[in-house]
């Protein structure tokens, strides 16, 4: 029917932009005239086996916040924790450490961030130590997100900003809020003129 035969020019024209957009053509081992489903089907197989595997993060700081990082990254698909630590707490990094299936874990923050299966690290530690930490791990390479504020005062936080840049690592400041859905909303009527000149927006959850 012409339904059927629209659906599958459709389905081959669809294979034919992915696999000329991932450069998968060459590779597969059937043509493009190959029954359309077949095609797409060993596309989306290829791409699940070539994407990259899951981030590797060590967390230092294993307090609240580092808790609530904790939560939110075992729900992250592209990211899995492998150590944790900076505690002066044994006993209770090992029973978070079981509670979120960490292999490694350690009192000392420096060995979270010396690891080498971290790839990046996750800084919630109490924010004197913030500077410290931001440049051990850049030192190593490491790729940064680090609880507000920085450091503890401006001129520690320039040098670390500046140490990272240097280094060629990532450095982010957990501003988390500018991803939530209501800021952004405000983002967007302010963007679109819906309101007057802002001169402050105050959040406040809802209970």
């Amino acid at each position: 029917s012409l339904s059927l035969s629209l659906s599958l020019s459709l389905s081959l024209s669809l294979a034919r932009s992915l696999a000329r957009s991932l450069s998968l053509a060459r590779s597969l081992s059937l043509s493009l005239s190959s029954h359309p489903t077949t095609v797409v089907h060993t596309l989306l197989i290829r791409v699940k086996a070539e994407q990259p595997p899951p981030l590797c993060v060590g967390i230092v700081g294993c307090g609240r916040i580092g808790i609530v990082h904790m939560d939110t990254i075992k729900q992250c698909k592209g990211a899995q924790i492998v150590s944790i630590g900076g505690s002066s707490r044994p006993e209770a990094i090992k029973e978070l450490a079981q509670k979120y299936n960490v292999d490694h874990y350690a009192c000392d923050a420096k060995e979270v961030i010396d690891n080498p299966n971290v790839q990046a690290v996750w800084i919630c530690s109490p924010s004197q130590f913030h500077a410290e930490q931001i440049r051990h791990a850049a030192s190593l390479g490491k790729d940064i997100f680090c609880e507000k504020p920085i450091a503890t005062n401006l001129e520690e936080t320039i040098e670390a900003v500046k140490y990272a840049r240097e280094k060629g690592v990532k450095l982010m400041v957990a501003l988390q809020r500018r991803f939530d859905p209501n800021f952004l909303r405000v983002k967007e009527c302010i963007r679109n003129n819906d309101t007057g000149t802002p001169v402050q927006v105050i959040g406040r959850p809802h209970r």
